[in-house]
């Protein structure tokens, strides 16, 4: 086993793997009014916040179809960072997922919503099913006690969380995380809120089927996020995904 097999994700290469997942399901369900919503969002980003995108994706594999967009709605004729108005990556990527959410919600209204979330489902379900493939390469089970320590997505400061371990059981409260923190600062939970409500679960499904996420407050509304992640059916399993 090599250490590159197990390494975490850069969250560059994750702001990249959810772009495409959404682009996928809303071309194929929504077709050419779907990616127009699409590149009117990245449009309305505005110059900053996208320049900081383009340098943030520019070596990452699969990225071509975001720069593409990018450079499609944007001429740069030189580069446009406001280095006092810098973001995290994690910021970039809320900001992406809140401007293209809100031109698909705005224009396909619940079916808008639905389109997201399961654009953020195929995106977790990968996700999940990476993170088994790691405890799999370790020659670990695909259980509880496995599942955070073969994690895909390296954890920043940025992220303040709580972790109790119990039998079969996992429960996380985040006291901060630059996600919901970003689309509370921009005034988009009602957008971002579509990413929180599925990617656990998601996850947590690819990793192993039985696998049950609680997931009852979020930073967005309540200012924590607290989360249970139970595996009751058979926790002993060995890689069943």
């Amino acid at each position: 086993m090599s250490d590159e097999a197990i390494k975490p994700i850069l969250i560059n290469e994750i702001l990249v793997r959810l772009f495409n997942h959404v682009y996928r399901v809303i071309d194929q369900n929504a077709g050419e009014k779907g990616i127009e919503c699409v590149k009117r969002g990245i449009a309305l980003i505005g110059d900053n916040r996208v320049s900081q995108i383009r340098n943030a994706i520019r070596d990452i594999e699969n990225s071509d179809l975001l720069m593409g967009i990018i450079e499609e709605q944007y001429a740069f004729t030189q580069e446009k960072i406001d280095t006092k108005k810098q973001l995290t990556i994690y910021g970039l990527m809320a900001v992406l997922f809140e401007y293209i959410s809100k031109e698909v919600v705005d224009t396909f209204g619940e079916k808008g919503e639905d389109l997201m979330r399961e654009g953020v489902t195929h995106f977790g379900l990968e996700r999940g099913q990476d993170i088994a493939r790691r405890a799999e390469l370790r020659g670990q089970v695909n259980n509880t006690q496995n599942y955070l320590h073969n994690y895909d997505m390296g954890r920043s400061d940025l992220f303040e969380y709580d972790t109790i371990y119990r039998e079969n059981e996992i429960e996380q409260t985040f006291h901060r995380c630059p996600f919901g923190e970003q689309w509370k600062n921009d005034d988009m939970g009602e957008y971002g809120i579509l990413y929180c409500q599925v990617i656990d679960p998601s996850i947590a499904k690819g990793y192993h089927s039985s696998f049950q996420v609680i997931h009852d407050q979020y930073i967005i509304n309540e200012g924590i996020c607290h989360f249970k992640f139970q595996l009751l059916d058979n926790p002993q399993t060995e890689n069943k995904h």
